[in-house]
């Protein structure tokens, strides 16, 4: 089973850590903080460049939604819209044109960098958080509100049919 497959955090805790509170290996030396390996001479907390990647896909969503974009150049997974395409037509445009294409995107302005979202392909809630990029995709706004609306539909008739959640059921906001 892969380890994106069973977390529900979003992503892993990142930052700074002293290399002499990390944990130790048989030869004395830090032990890198993906692969539990000895961290080799000149390096802190990471054994590789490779570890320093994996680690950094599942701490930080900014480099994980900037991996993506370059594997998938703003193209919907599900509809196939060029994102990228879209926004710089949405900018162009003016007047009545510009007011249909922020209609059809469900926005009031241009308010956004861009036209999509990194999505989950395994919700964060089913248990896909901590994920590299093979459980994302690229989802168009539209695309990534249908799926949302779909997650929650399926969340909501999970909790509603499960009696060691009654709690949750009947909280109001």
């Amino acid at each position: 089973m892969r380890p994106w497959e069973q977390s529900r955090n979003r992503t892993l805790q990142g930052g700074w850590v002293r290399p002499a509170d990390l944990p130790r290996g048989p030869h004395g030396r830090a032990l890198c903080r993906w692969c539990r390996m000895e961290v080799p001479p000149g390096r802190r907390s990471f054994c590789s460049d490779w570890c320093v990647q994996e680690w950094r896909l599942r701490s930080d969503p900014g480099y994980l939604r900037d991996h993506v974009f370059a594997r998938d150049r703003g193209v919907c997974a599900l509809c196939g819209v060029d994102t990228v395409a879209a926004l710089r037509d949405l900018k162009r445009s003016r007047g009545a044109a510009r007011q249909r294409m922020l209609a059809w995107w469900g926005l009031r302005r241009i308010h956004r960098g861009s036209l999509w979202d990194a999505d989950h392909i395994v919700a964060v809630a089913e248990g896909g958080g901590e994920c590299d990029p093979a459980n994302i995709r690229t989802l168009c706004l539209r695309c990534h509100r249908q799926a949302t609306a779909e997650l929650r539909r399926r969340l909501a008739g999970r909790s509603a049919g499960d009696p060691a959640r009654p709690a949750e059921r009947n909280r109001t906001p």
